[in-house]
């Protein structure tokens, strides 16, 4: 099962997440997205909808110095020819080059037709639980 291009994917929409970033970020989603984060569920049924969330999210984080992300791990898992789990872990970087923090999140991703990967779902979590295949 095909999944050319998840990795790559799931780093591009990392260094769309980014002070400023919202409206990038947000592209990388097929609507309507669930986000599962800090023990709540939040469905968003447009980009409008989520870059409105990343822009108060984003600046919460830049208010903490945050700067970029990296990805550290990253492992994929095809459940069929258009759909994956992609779950990993990520470095949010400070704005002075230190580690703010690292989280683990999994990711739904889904392609449609020839079209690119989307995020259909993000649920964060530590990054003990990270999905290993």
């Amino acid at each position: 099962m095909p999944t050319t291009g998840i990795s790559d994917f799931i780093e591009g929409y990392c260094a769309a997440f980014r002070p400023g970033g919202a409206s990038a970020a947000a592209g990388y989603f097929h609507y309507p997205v669930t986000l599962l984060a800090g023990g709540t569920k939040q469905t968003f049924a447009s980009s409008g909808d989520l870059e409105a969330m990343f822009v108060d999210g984003l600046a919460a984080l830049s208010d903490k110095g945050f700067s970029h992300s990296t990805v550290d791990e990253m492992n994929i898992h095809p459940l069929g020819a258009s759909v994956a789990l992609a779950s990993g872990v990520f470095t949010r970087w400070h704005e002075n080059g230190s580690e703010l923090e690292k989280i683990g999140a999994t990711y739904t991703v889904i392609k449609e037709g020839a079209g690119d990967w989307k995020i259909t779902t993000v649920i964060t979590h530590g990054v003990e639980t990270v999905v290993s295949l």
